[in-house]
């Protein structure tokens, strides 16, 4: 049982400390070659302190190494990343299926809107045309009423 717990507890730590920010991205660096410091901060873009931090965080799980001036993954963080990978490529076919959804939703919506505004201006047609007609017969009635009114008198 004791056992069991100190695995929960490392699976979690493990875990906890992959899912912040750049941790990931750090040992995907590493993975690609080992990566001094200044490299892995020039690639990320991130500053010395998040990076130092990030840096030791790897180490003490013993995802990641330093040997010499160069980060690397160290035994468990390569049999890690083996693990990870099919579940990194789902995450990202997933993420890719769910941006081509919201794009054709997008493509739908705006398709949508250009035919409301279509309709509406042809609905704003016909009833201007309609109100034109409307006042030209109220001007032809007025017309008869004032040829009425002059022939009387």
């Amino acid at each position: 049982m004791e056992n069991l717990e100190k695995k929960a507890k490392k699976l979690y730590e493990v875990l906890h400390t992959l899912w912040k920010k750049w941790s990931l991205e750090i040992l995907a660096i590493a993975k690609k070659a080992p990566r001094t410091y200044t490299e892995i901060q020039k690639e990320l873009g991130i500053n010395s302190k998040l990076i130092s931090t990030k840096l030791k965080e790897l180490i003490e799980l013993d995802v990641l190494k330093k040997t010499w001036d160069k980060y690397d993954l160290s035994k468990f963080g390569k049999k890690l990343f083996k693990k990870i990978k099919p579940l990194a490529k789902a995450i990202s076919d997933f993420a890719d299926d769910l941006e081509k959804k919201i794009e054709k939703e997008a493509k739908d919506i705006t398709k949508k809107n250009k035919e409301k505004k279509w309709v509406i201006k042809k609905t704003k047609s016909k009833m201007n045309t309609t109100h034109i007609k409307n006042e030209s017969n109220k001007t032809e009635e007025k017309m008869k009423e004032i040829k009425t009114i002059s022939t009387k008198m």
